[in-house]
């Protein structure tokens, strides 16, 4: 019985990674969907649609880390709407390892996005793509630290 278990428990774990990479996936495709529609095959890219790109990559951020630790939240709400009384399902480090490399990942991505936006604002503050640049900067940054905070919990 110890062996099925645990053959059950790996399965389990092995699925919900494949899960979890799949709207990993898909939500990168979108972004990068998006980010290619903006350059059209120019040879350089102007400072407008970098701001798209930059902009692109704030939200992509949240998103990716949103996408990636849902599947285990789900998992928890339905244990507990069974009637479990308390889930260590969000403390496993096997069913969560994926969200600790995408939360790093879309740190870092967050901060290179931030650093390119402040190099655009720098250029020339006065357009109103700015104004938006910036906002998608503001709600980036807060969407992850909110997100970090509950996937760390």
């Amino acid at each position: 019985e110890y062996g099925m278990a645990r053959h059950v428990l790996r399965v389990q774990v092995i699925v919900l990674r494949y899960i979890k990479a799949l709207l990993v996936v898909i939500t990168t495709l979108v972004a990068a969907y998006a980010m290619a529609a903006v350059v059209e095959g120019q040879p350089s890219v102007p400072d407008s649609a970098a701001r798209w790109i930059v902009a692109t990559l704030v939200l992509w951020a949240p998103a990716v880390l949103l996408v990636s630790a849902s599947p285990v939240h789900w998992l928890d709400r339905l244990l507990r709407s069974e009637g479990a009384t308390s889930a260590g399902i969000r403390y496993d480090r096997d069913l969560t390892r994926l969200e600790r490399v995408v939360a790093a990942v879309s740190v870092g991505v967050l901060a290179g996005a931030l650093a390119c936006g402040a190099v655009l604002l720098s250029r020339d503050a006065s357009t109103a793509g700015n104004t938006g640049l910036a906002v998608a900067g503001a709600i980036g940054i807060a969407a992850e630290a909110w997100l970090l905070q509950r996937v760390r919990r």
